[in-house]
């Protein structure tokens, strides 16, 4: 679950937040480019964590949960089913998709594992979880580390590195 005061921040900056991909236009289209790569072509999927839907929609992804209604709005624009929840309760049947996606947003959930055993229950078998985040020890990880105290975003963040995202069976 997203922490109270992080989901107001993305509440109440949501523009703000959007606007970042205009600004560092390069940036985003590079990391569109790396998740496209590596993004299995399902029909049936959804973003958790999709904020105004920039990584949902140019993948076709039609379907996407965020905690902050505001995010959710921008989403919306971009012609995607919103639902309002958190990772760790997610309000989808069991074994409802063939792809899960979440870009950028493993860095504010409260309970990873929690939020693994739910992605794990609404993908159907053989249905695929693509993660993108950054790593901590990176460049940019060590960069936001520092930019925590002043970002309005990177305050509840918490970075990790893959072998800390590794889980095991069941």
């Amino acid at each position: 679950m997203l922490i109270k005061k992080e989901s107001n921040v993305f509440n109440h900056n949501a523009h703000k937040y959007d606007q970042w991909y205009d600004k560092y236009h390069w940036i985003y289209q590079s990391e569109l480019f790396a998740i496209e790569r590596l993004l299995p072509r399902r029909t049936n999927a959804v973003e958790i964590g999709v904020g105004t839907g920039r990584f949902a929609g140019p993948f076709g992804i039609r379907t996407g949960l965020d905690p902050s209604g505001n995010m959710l709005k921008l989403a919306e624009l971009r012609n995607i089913n919103v639902v309002q929840g958190v990772a760790e309760e997610l309000p989808f049947c069991d074994e409802s998709f063939n792809l899960v996606l979440m870009v950028f947003s493993i860095c504010f959930l409260k309970d990873i594992a929690k939020s693994f055993k739910e992605i794990y229950r609404i993908l159907r078998s053989g249905g695929e979880f693509v993660i993108g985040f950054i790593d901590k020890l990176s460049h940019l990880g060590r960069q936001y580390e520092k930019e925590k105290e002043t970002s309005v975003f990177l305050t509840a963040a918490n970075f990790y590195t893959p072998e800390e995202l590794t889980v095991g069976e069941g």
